[in-house]
């Protein structure tokens, strides 16, 4: 079990920003944990992606949240997981951009409006995602054009979102 307390600040902060991506739902079972490979520790609901890379090693693996409260984030190891299989997200990242535009990351709503006025006309950005990717921190913005994710990036944290079409 990994247990962050409130003086693993920033892997505390960074694997909570892994866990808002986690699925919802009961079906799907390798979208319900975070999944630690190599030094990064990532989840994804299949409309967006969250990855950090932790201060601290973690063994490779599934992970379920088995704890969350203000002051301590708990994590247990699954040991039965040859039916798990991480989806391949290599794919997803482009290889160059249109355009890059820097999140202040002073108001999530302010934020918001801006990114979505410069995106192609017909894509949209789903706000709760978008806020549960940037919480008011500073990011980057890297966008490949119509229909492609929405990449974000800060210095240890790195995302995606899937746009809908509009």
């Amino acid at each position: 079990m990994i247990k962050l307390g409130k003086y693993d600040t920033e892997d505390l902060d960074g694997m909570r920003f892994v866990a808002r991506a986690i699925y919802k739902g009961k079906d799907r079972p390798p979208l319900r944990y975070i999944y630690v490979d190599g030094n990064e520790a990532m989840a994804t609901d299949g409309h967006r992606l969250h990855i950090y890379q932790p201060e601290k090693d973690f063994q490779d693996g599934f992970y379920e949240v088995y704890k969350n409260t203000q002051t301590m984030f708990w994590l247990e190891r699954l040991a039965q997981t040859e039916h798990l299989k991480f989806p391949e997200i290599d794919w997803f990242f482009p290889n160059s951009f249109r355009w890059e535009y820097n999140l202040l990351g002073a108001s999530v709503d302010g934020d918001y409006v801006k990114l979505s006025r410069r995106l192609h006309r017909g894509d949209g950005l789903n706000y709760q995602h978008f806020s549960d990717m940037v919480k008011g921190e500073p990011f980057v913005a890297h966008y490949a054009g119509l229909g492609k994710p929405v990449y974000f990036t800060n210095h240890t944290r790195y995302g995606l979102i899937m746009p809908f079409r509009v």
